[in-house]
């Protein structure tokens, strides 16, 4: 929340754009937000994979 309330309200107060404008700004916080989330998701679960991998090779030889 602190980063859409943040950008909110920077746009608001700062920038002084009309509402409009403002909730544009904080929906394009929030899509790259959950963007950088998904990026961290999917590179953890390769991560997650290419170790469980090396573990699993291992431990046959």
């Amino acid at each position: 929340m602190g980063p859409l309330l943040g950008a909110l309200l920077a746009e608001l107060l700062v920038a002084r754009r009309p509402m409009p404008e403002a909730m544009r700004s904080t929906w394009g916080t929030m899509v790259g937000l959950l963007t950088g989330l998904g990026a961290k998701l999917a590179l953890h679960l390769l991560l997650g994979a290419y170790g469980l991998w090396h573990l699993w090779r291992h431990a046959g030889a």
